[in-house]
């Protein structure tokens, strides 16, 4: 009979996966030992196997539930907004609120998810491009006449790397970016900061 679950087990494994993904940002995930990530958390290797049978497991576990985050704050971000603009400014400020405190998971994404599998990096792609294409799908609506892929693309690219740089603790807190980055491609750089807020 299989040993019950302690009440405590998907905070301690969220716990783990935080710090993994920090040293795997920080170092690499092939610099990083199991028995580097267990001294991080202050147990045992045997305590982390109880959790994953290996770091390639755990970097699955972490980069799947990283994206499928991104994809299910998307989809209730859409459903918030009544017009276009309400649902991009809902869809930003989603992703901003996840991006300011999700850095290092978003860095282990870009750099090590060629280290898995074919099939856990096809579902980690496929869960990648379902958030884009909530992305395009505005860009449609609001400029259609703009080159749908290209336009995406740079709106995405205005948040996707704000890991390297963006301060949420900063002057610009992380919806008031995102509301920021609505302006500029609402508006355009000399109206930006000056939109209607929902």
């Amino acid at each position: 009979m299989p040993r019950p679950r302690a009440a405590d087990y998907d905070e301690k494994r969220q716990a783990l996966l935080d710090t993994a993904a920090a040293l795997f940002a920080e170092r690499g995930f092939a610099r990083t030992s199991m028995g580097a990530i267990a001294d991080a958390c202050g147990a045992s290797k045997a305590w982390i196997y109880h959790y994953y049978p290996s770091k390639e497991s755990l970097l699955e576990d972490m980069l799947v539930a990283h994206v499928a985050r991104l994809r299910e704050a998307g989809t209730v971000a859409l459903g918030a907004g009544a017009s276009p603009e309400a649902q991009l400014r809902a869809l930003l400020r989603a992703m901003m609120r996840i991006y300011a405190r999700s850095g290092a998971k978003h860095i282990v994404l870009l750099s090590d998810l060629g280290v898995l599998p074919e099939g856990p990096q096809a579902q980690i792609v496929a869960a990648q491009r379902e958030v884009v294409s909530l992305f395009g799908g505005l860009v449609g609506a609001l400029a259609p006449e703009a080159p749908r892929a290209a336009t995406t693309m740079a709106l995405l690219g205005m948040i996707n790397f704000t890991y390297t740089w963006f301060d949420p603790d900063g002057p610009l807190d992380p919806e008031a970016y995102a509301d920021l980055v609505a302006d500029l491609f609402l508006r355009g750089v000399g109206q930006a900061g000056g939109g209607e807020r929902p």
